[in-house]
């Protein structure tokens, strides 16, 4: 192991020899990070580090805690080096690392390589990562190795300056550490003097090469607010920007003073940080359940995460003998994230299946206005921070089509429909050669299929109420979403899963009792005619209003008759009292 983790060192220096001698050098200024790319081609590509993590739009993953080996909490020697981009701090023992990192959601057991610092020209900028597009002063980032895989993991600690504005002497290390410990408890007292004694040392290496060993105590350095952060895969933030990092940025920053890194800037480099780069479709993770730092959700950030659903992914179709149940078959989280429509929240894919019955005239589970469908296709999606489940219900109507020619049968769906729904059909008939196989309990299949080809083009008007699973154990509070069109599809595909899966596997429908049935389209064609009787307290409302209708008009009527009455007495008097 120990001579792995050394030929991996090897190799990265051979390959920054090589870049020299080619003149490949890099750097943030001339050569800086906007030009990265013409030299190094994977900076400019599209699962780039650093990033801005938009807290709304993160998701809420409950990763295990990290658990970090003792050598984390004794002082160790190590050698800092100025390598002319920042000062880098490695293990300098004669054995190999002791330091493993595991837990964290890491698979596997990760090993120290190093730590070091990013920093800007002043204390609003120098953080690689931004948190809503916030700025901190620098970050560091604590880099380790799966020594058997040869993953790369980076842990990142924002690192918060503070200044003090009074004129005392900064380098009187006494009475500069007992300010601190004014404001501060004692193991923020502890990670502020480990800097204090890292920087004191780690300034004075000015010139590039220039090295010291310093002993240091790495758990003191990381502070002790590692308990929250977010997760997701990027890359290095320097040349030659390799992908595939797994990235741990923790929540709460270290505090430490402006003094101390104004001294890099003087005498190390000015800056040495990369700007943001675009996400594009990858997911960022948190393992905290509530996101107290944007209260309000950015909904415009969220809108690449149904980008998933419109790509080819493994699934795993399984007959759990009650249906062909298809999961997500990838070894990481699942990518589909479902939000909007009315969802409190985001909602994960977690599986699809299908309803049918006996013959074409039933087989859906829900029914409009007692009309049946041939089947019905049910998208499973689940909260993962409130555990609530949201079901997406899709009708499917299949048409008699007596041709087993493969070739025939989908030219003829093209003639009556148009592309979206072809590329729907074709789907489905992947879906439904492969499934019609798994005629046994257990039997399985992988297969590659889109979402949202399944689901179809027809998703924006829809039916929402709070039901229950139909199936044991029929659990409620699942909310439902029940589009209006249904998928077309061939009857001899159902006709398949009848004869080798199941005849049926449909719930009839239950009582409504006094829940609320919702649209989210105003105009409601299907029913031209409204049918009262289904609506017993709209009913009786109606007839509340009309009798209090009835009642103010009798009412007004007695009213305006003594009123008739009333003038004619006035009237009568006058001509009395006035001959």
């Amino acid at each position: 192991m120990y001579l792995q983790s050394q030929a991996f060192i090897f190799i990265l220096l051979l390959l920054t020899i090589v870049c020299q001698a080619t003149g490949e050098t890099w750097d943030y200024h001339e050569s800086g990070p906007d030009v990265w790319s013409e030299v190094y081609g994977s900076c400019g590509t599209y699962s780039q580090s650093p990033i801005v993590i938009k807290t709304a739009c993160t998701i809420y993953r409950n990763f295990t805690p990290f658990d970090f080996s003792s050598a984390y909490h004794l002082k160790h020697d190590f050698t800092l080096i100025n390598n002319g981009h920042t000062i880098v701090g490695t293990y300098n023992g004669n054995d190999s690392s002791p330091f493993n990192l595991t837990g964290g959601g890491l698979n596997g057991t990760f090993q120290f390589y190093n730590f070091h610092l990013h920093w800007g020209e002043n204390s609003r900028a120098g953080s690689e990562h931004q948190v809503n597009s916030e700025k901190y002063g620098s970050e560091v980032h604590f880099v380790h190795m799966n020594p058997v895989t040869k993953e790369i993991a980076v842990l990142g600690i924002f690192m918060n300056n503070k200044r003090i504005t009074n004129n005392t002497n900064h380098t009187n290390s006494t009475n500069y550490t007992r300010r601190r410990r004014d404001t501060t408890n004692d193991s923020e007292n502890i990670t502020i003097t480990e800097w204090h004694t890292y920087f004191d040392t780690a300034s004075n290496l000015k010139q590039k090469n220039n090295s010291t060993v310093l002993s240091l105590n790495l758990a003191s350095l990381m502070g002790s607010h590692l308990n929250n952060f977010w997760r997701y895969r990027g890359s290095l933030t320097t040349p030659p920007c390799t992908e595939g990092i797994i990235w741990t940025v923790f929540k709460t920053p270290i505090t430490f003073h402006e003094h101390e890194i104004s001294t890099f800037r003087k005498h190390i480099m000015l800056k040495n940080y990369r700007h943001p780069q675009p996400l594009h479709q990858r997911m960022v993770y948190r393992n905290f359940l509530n996101e107290t730092l944007s209260s309000i959700p950015d909904y415009n950030c969220c809108s690449i995460s149904s980008k998933t659903y419109n790509l080819n992914y493994t699934f795993k179709l399984l007959n759990n003998g009650h249906t062909i149940v298809g999961t997500y078959n990838g070894n990481d989280s699942s990518p589909f994230i479902l939000t909007g429509g009315g969802l409190n929240g985001t909602f994960e894919f977690s599986n699809f299946h299908l309803h049918w019955d006996e013959n074409s005239k039933s087989g859906s589970e829900h029914q409009v206005n007692g009309v049946k469908l041939t089947g019905e296709i049910h998208f499973v999606h689940i909260n993962p921070e409130t555990k609530v489940v949201a079901v997406l219900g899709i009708f499917m109507h299949s048409s008699q089509n007596t041709s087993t020619n493969e070739t025939i049968h989908t030219r003829k769906r093209r003639d009556t429909t148009n592309d979206s729904e072809n590329i729907t059909n074709t789907e489905w008939q992947k879906y439904f050669a492969t499934a019609s196989n798994l005629q046994e309990i257990n039997n399985s299949a992988v297969l590659s299929l889109n979402l949202a080809s399944l689901m179809g083009s027809n998703l924006n008007d829809f039916w929402r109420y709070r039901g229950s699973l139909t199936t044991p154990p029929c659990t409620e509070g699942v909310i439902w979403t029940v589009f209006k069109t249904p998928i077309n599809f061939s009857e001899n595909e159902m006709n398949s899963f009848r004869k080798n899966i199941s005849l049926d596997n449909y719930r009839s429908p239950q009582a409504l009792y006094n829940r609320m049935v919702y649209r989210n389209f105003l105009n409601e064609t299907l029913s031209s005619i409204p049918d009262y009787n289904c609506c017993p307290e709209n009913w009786g409302n109606s007839s509340n209003s009309a009798s209090k209708l009835l009642n103010e008009n009798v009412f007004s009527l007695i009213f305006l008759d003594r009123l008739r009455y009333l003038l004619f007495i006035i009237i009568v008097l006058f001509h009395v009292i006035i001959p």
